[in-house]
């Protein structure tokens, strides 16, 4: 497998039943050579047998397309997810064994980004995936991808739609899950920094609205919060987190705000 001519011989044999058949054990036998040799006869091997679909390998030796998968994560992610939607396989489980494996490839995140046809219209993996009801199990595959790639939900697809816009309800708790501070919170502009304290503008996300994945900055021209009047309902819950160094200051904001309305100071 070490010369072109090598890798070549032994593709056209792992990608022939009728030569495997001929041989007891021989899946096993390619799975134990995939195991074996080294990553970049591994990635030819796997760029001849079209990982994604229609190859002679997928039909008949599943032992060695997993083989290949275990040895390049993230393409074995992606693999189990196209097999998926062209109904080869009955369910996305398969990618679970994936997941973890494949965050950790350099490349994943614009492997997830690449556009292809579904359907009638372009997409990328990560906008078909965050449509996807079961996608959005707790732990699951988009609570992953989320929480590696914190600004992903972001991203837009070519129909200039971001994938927090498209997600299925339950993708959307994960993705708020994955990245909003406490679970609530989406940090925007950072306001204010000193050696002690740090002061972020942020949106409260509400479990029973979308919300839309933006930017969040403040607005300049305000010179006071309590006379900004939003017709926007989305800006109604822009707040602002503080971060404090020592639990002591923390302590100092809660006791100083006793006894007080919130009539004449924003209560905690």
């Amino acid at each position: 497998l070490t010369t072109k001519e090598g890798q070549h011989g032994w593709t056209r044999f792992i990608s022939s039943p009728q030569i495997l058949s001929l041989i007891d054990d021989g899946e096993d036998i390619c799975v134990k050579k995939i195991k074996e040799c080294n990553i970049e006869v591994v990635k030819s091997l796997a760029t001849a047998k079209d990982l994604s679909g229609s190859s002679a390998i997928e039909a008949a030796v599943e032992k060695i397309q997993t083989a290949l998968c275990d040895r390049l994560p993230a393409e074995g992610l992606l693999c189990m997810f196209h097999r998926a939607e062209k109904g080869k396989i009955k369910s996305y489980e398969p990618m679970y064994q994936f997941i973890d494996a494949a965050l950790s490839d350099p490349h994943i995140e614009q492997m997830l980004l690449q556009i292809y046809e579904a359907g009638n219209s372009f997409t990328t993996a990560w906008h078909r995936m965050v449509t996807i009801e079961s996608m959005g199990n707790d732990n699951g595959i988009v609570f992953k991808i989320a929480r590696v790639f914190q600004n992903i939900h972001k991203k837009k697809d070519p129909q200039g739609r971001s994938a927090y816009d498209l997600a299925d309800a339950k993708c959307r708790n994960q993705i708020n899950l994955a990245t909003l501070f406490c679970g609530k919170y989406r940090l925007g502009e950072k306001l204010h920094q000193s050696r002690t304290c740090m002061v972020f503008l942020a949106e409260r996300i509400n479990a029973n609205r979308r919300g839309n994945g933006r930017d969040i900055v403040a607005d300049e021209t305000a010179t006071d919060v309590t006379e900004k009047k939003s017709i926007d309902k989305e800006e109604e819950d822009l707040v602002v987190v503080k971060f404090m160094k020592h639990k002591s200051m923390y302590d100092r904001e809660i006791e100083g705000r006793k006894g007080l309305k919130n009539r004449f100071v924003i209560g905690i």
